[in-house]
């Protein structure tokens, strides 16, 4: 069922944005306190920065992959 007011549709907009970053919050927290025994090692946080690095680095070219694709496909829909 859509939502025809404009105000309803940010207010839900809103507080859907706020249950997405306050579970993300809690998932960052929990898994900091996870790694945080690992990242006292030095080897261990070395690998840990590496991985980290390279997921960023994918999830950017993923991310710029579907961009362009989803550009190209906008576009051709003009």
């Amino acid at each position: 069922m859509p939502i025809t007011d404009v105000a309803s549709s940010y207010l839900l907009t809103g507080l859907i944005c706020l249950l997405v970053a306050t579970i993300f919050d809690l998932f960052w927290l929990f898994f900091g306190g996870l790694l945080k025994p690992l990242l006292a090692q030095p080897k261990q946080a070395k690998m840990i920065r590496i991985v980290f690095a390279l997921l960023m680095i994918s999830l950017l070219r993923t991310i710029v992959n579907y961009g362009v694709i989803f550009l190209l496909v906008g576009l051709s829909q003009l």
